[in-house]
């Protein structure tokens, strides 16, 4: 299993931490997180996909994860 974890983390160029790019995008992230968290019924907004994992490059976007209540 480590072996195919090894091979995504190669694949999707996924770093321990964040670059300025990734800082950048998270910041905004949180700013538009902050507003959308007033919506009544908004349970959890997530950072999804290569953002989450420190993996952006230049055309990169804010990929968001939202549950709501029914």
């Amino acid at each position: 299993m480590e072996k195919y974890k090894n091979i995504f983390i190669e694949t999707m160029h996924i770093r321990n931490e964040a670059n300025s790019h990734d800082a950048f995008l998270l910041k905004r992230a949180q700013k538009y997180i902050k507003m959308a968290s007033w919506i009544p019924g908004i349970q959890m907004i997530a950072v999804v996909n290569s953002l989450s994992m420190y993996a952006t490059h230049e055309d990169s976007d804010i990929d968001l994860f939202i549950i709501t209540r029914k």
